[in-house]
Order: structure tokens, then sequence, then C-alpha cells
């Protein structure tokens, strides 16, 4: 089951439907070129969309999300290095075995000319 933020709900339900039929995952680089094609099995319902002022769950991975686009590319709020490398003391909780491309193990996506998204990647270090 999925928990995101209450917005965008249609056109998220049409992404996650698709992804259901059609799932493109580039190869690893191990493993060649190319593309995989894995439909998700395990989301079984469409999202179950939250208010992010009532889900602490959903207010703790939106601050996750706040201090990597900060980490990227902070505004002027967070100017000062030491507060723009917050999203670093969150290392020793981060997945990093979603992506073995990325050293925080984030798995970048971007919206390709057929409307699908697929794997990308941003220099942010």
């Amino acid at each position: 089951m999925t928990f995101p933020v209450n917005t965008d709900n249609k056109k998220l339900i049409k992404i996650l439907r698709r992804m259901r039929r059609y799932n493109p995952i580039p190869m690893q680089k191990k493993y060649g070129t190319g593309y995989r094609q894995m439909p998700l099995k395990s989301v079984i319902e469409d999202p179950n969309f939250k208010d992010s002022a009532h889900s602490y769950y959903v207010q703790a991975t939106d601050m996750c999300a706040y201090l990597l686009r900060q980490k990227i590319k902070p505004n002027s709020i967070m100017g000062s290095k030491s507060r723009r490398n917050l999203f670093l003391k969150l290392m020793p909780i981060l997945c990093k075995e979603a992506s073995s491309n990325d050293p925080y193990g984030i798995v970048w996506l971007q919206k390709s000319p057929e409307g699908f998204y697929t794997l990308w990647k941003e220099s942010y270090t």
C-alpha cells in the first residue's frame, strides 16, 4: 500500500495503474544495456491519499525530501553549508541498497518522451 500526500491524485493513480501493466526498468551496467519489463505486483490497491498535517510518517518523508532538495539546490533559508548538509545526518537510516548508482541509495526518475518514468541521475555531490 502507498500513502502519498494528498496532491495530484488522478495523475498518481494513472501512473501507478500503468506501472502494473508496463514498467520498463533499465538494466544494471554489469548486465549490459537495455530494459527489463517488470510490472508492479506487490502494490495491490490504489494510493491512499493523506493530508500530511494528519500523518507523522508523511511529515517525516516530506522532511527527508526537503533536506535532499536543499542539499541539491539550496534556497536562501538553508544558505549556510552546515544547514545544507543536514541531509547527511540521515545517512545511518538511508536504504543505500535501493540504488547502486547513488551513494545515498536514491533512485532518480525522469519522464521519458513516451510518457513513462525512467531512471535519471543528477550530479549533486
